[in-house]
């Protein structure tokens, strides 16, 4: 059932069964009652008691718009810069060069970008001689760069190498300019290098190709520019530029002059065409270029010389331009946008100037599901947000993070003081309603964050439920702030810390006096009342007693070391330690204790010293105390 038309402030209506109340200063119908907040959850009992959660802010405001799925399904933050002067309709950059700085947009964290080098200019001729093709620029994409919204990025576009026409500066072609993104050593494609000129019958070999940096981190990829044809024939003809290098490889190889080879192929720019078989020739063909923008990878094809004084130029490579041809009518050959190496100058003096390299290029594209080499990678600049529109940032519903919603309602009437109020804590649920169908849920979100843009708000979420709204679907939005949550209750007081655990000591008797070979010594040694002994060591060889009392000590002092004492007399233990065993194992542990009349911490021993040598003789002992 729809709304009726109102007519007056405070009009009622009941829609599925749902009061509603006009009011024309919103022009909105208000859901009538207003339901109460939830209240909130009781903070962390401590044992002094936590407080009760304070109640939830009011129930949920509902205004109700069409949506149109098309639109819904389109980030509006998907958009591109381009350097240096914009974007044409073919969705590359004009040509130009030098450094700018990009400013990344609000609601923007990561981008992909795309660099050109400028192509190497073409060599000109040196008397009756003739000029090289310049290298082609490098290329190099990078997906998934982190930037931080509002902070400036610097960048430098490369120009293409000048082509060399003056016989005062000398001979040989321009180097074309690196392009780079925030920083030369961060995001770089290369410029190809100037051409150069020899005399009649010298042979020379082409300017090299521009190579690629990325050390960023995040995927990306690219290619080296080609290298400019030479004149390996010694020849009288000019030299093809290279390709500019591709978004999967190298640029190709500009032809030689008067060779009859064509420029080689490849999955970047194509080579130029070399000069023909026959007679001085021409000019050597342009070098293609790589686009920036492709929709597709393709391969630039190498110019193939005819039989004739014309000299192809390689064609574009992934949506570039390709290079143009040279002709003995006087055409020079320029190199392909973007990043085409020129080409060689010719003999013939009226021809005798090297091409120009293409520019180099960079364009900045971000938006979801975009990505280099080709997904997404058409222009596509911010989408106007129409009254009433709501759109999702995924077409999979499950996979939403973002919900964009217009600040004036199918009306005009502007209701973005509400999100305003929505994003104060950016806690609670948008709770999305089918008006038409008695209220059944659409979907529903949780709110973690918004920011304000101009004509909309942006609003990040997790999904919890429902599926993606159909075409011009009446939908109701409802926000519903989670109340806040009661302060935690103070803490309990420590309980009483547990005893440490048995530790394993080792307890080192007084050495004895220096005793004679056989000679016997009193010592006593403080350790436990009670313990478990493990390990006996001696200084030298030695019989060692163990005993409870002083007492039992005296006793014993008569008995002879192969006489086993009597049961019951208070010897703990006895070892008797030999050269390179002066530490005897007590397997398994014994127990001892202390016996005197009032149980203390000593423990008595007697010590007899079996070394030839006298000598005061240590014992030490391991053991774990079992008595505090």
């Amino acid at each position: 059932m729809a709304f009726p038309t109102p007519t007056t402030n405070g009009q009622q209506a009941t829609v599925n069964n749902i009061s509603y109340t006009w009011n024309s200063n919103r022009g909105i119908w208000v859901k009538s009652p207003i339901s109460s907040g939830y209240t909130g959850s009781a903070g962390l009992q401590g044992p002094a008691g936590g407080y009760t959660g304070s109640k939830g802010d009011s129930g949920p405001f509902r205004y109700s718009f069409n949506t149109t799925t098309t639109r819904a399904l389109t980030d509006p933050l998907q958009a591109l810069a381009t350097y240096p002067t914009g974007i044409s309709g073919t969705g590359l950059t004009n040509t130009g060069s030098g450094t700018f700085i990009w400013t990344a947009p609000t609601g923007v964290t990561s981008v992909s970008v795309v660099a050109v080098g400028g192509g190497g200019g073409g060599g000109r001729t040196v008397g009756d001689g003739v000029g090289a093709g310049g290298g082609g620029g490098a290329l190099v994409w990078v997906n998934g760069i982190t930037v931080s919204a509002n902070q400036q990025y610097n960048l430098q576009v490369g120009a293409g190498g000048a082509g060399r026409i003056s016989d005062v500066t000398g001979y040989s072609g321009s180097w074309g300019g690196d392009s780079w993104f925030n920083t030369s050593s961060y995001i770089k494609a290369g410029g190809g290098a100037g051409g150069q000129a020899v005399a009649g019958g010298v042979a020379v070999v082409g300017g090299p190709g521009g190579t690629y940096l990325n050390s960023t981190g995040f995927t990306g990829g690219g290619g080296n520019g080609g290298a400019g044809g030479g004149n390996i024939n010694a020849s009288y003809a000019g030299g093809a530029g290279g390709g500019a290098g591709g978004y999967t490889g190298d640029g190709g190889q500009g032809s030689p002059a008067r060779t009859g080879y064509a420029g080689s192929s490849s999955t970047g720019g194509g080579g130029g065409g070399g000069s023909t078989l026959s007679g001085y020739g021409s000019p050597g063909g342009g070098g293609g270029g790589a686009g920036v923008a492709p929709s597709s990878i393709t391969t630039g094809i190498g110019g193939i010389p005819p039989n004739s004084v014309s000299s192809p130029g390689g064609s574009s490579g992934s949506g570039g331009y390709s290079g143009s041809a040279g002709s003995s009518a006087g055409g020079v050959s320029v190199g392909g946008a973007y990043g085409g190496g020129g080409g060689g100058g010719d003999h013939n003096r009226s021809i005798d100037v090297g091409g120009d390299g293409g520019s180099g290029a960079i364009r900045i594209m971000w938006g979801t599901g975009r990505a280099y080499p080709a997904t997404q990678t058409a222009d596509a600049a911010a989408e106007t947000i129409n009254n009433g529109d709501i759109r999702y940032n995924n077409s999979t519903i499950g996979n939403v993070t973002a919900i964009y919603i217009a600040n004036k309602i199918l009306s005009g009437n502007d209701i973005s003081l509400y999100f305003s109020n929505w994003t104060t804590s950016s806690r609670g649920q948008l709770l999305i309603t089918d008006i038409g169908s008695t209220s059944a849920l659409v979907n529903l979100f949780n709110i973690i964050g918004a920011v304000a843009y101009t004509g909309y708000y942006m609003f990040s979420v997790t999904y919890i439920s429902g599926s993606m709204p159909t075409s011009n679907q009446n939908l109701s939005v409802n926000f519903i702030k989670t109340g806040d949550a009661g302060y935690t209750g103070s803490a309990g007081t420590s309980g009483t810390s547990g005893t440490s655990g048995v530790a394993r000591y080792t307890i080192t008797a007084p050495a004895t006096a220096s005793l004679a070979n056989l000679a016997t010594g009193s010592v006593t040694a403080v350790g436990y009342k009670s313990y478990v002994l493990f390990k006996i060591q001696t200084s030298c060889e030695a019989w060692v007693r163990i005993y409870t009392d002083s007492a039992s000590r005296t006793a014993d002092a008569s008995r002879s070391i192969g006489t086993d004492p009597t049961p019951g007399s208070g010897i703990i233990a006895e070892v008797l330690t030999t050269t390179g065993y002066l530490t005897q194992l007590i397997t398994p542990g014994i127990f001892g204790f202390n016996n005197d009349a009032t149980p203390s911490t000593n423990i008595y021993l007697a010590v007899t010293n079996y070394n030839t040598i006298a000598q005061a003789v240590t014992v030490t002992l391991t053991m774990i105390q079992m008595e505090l």
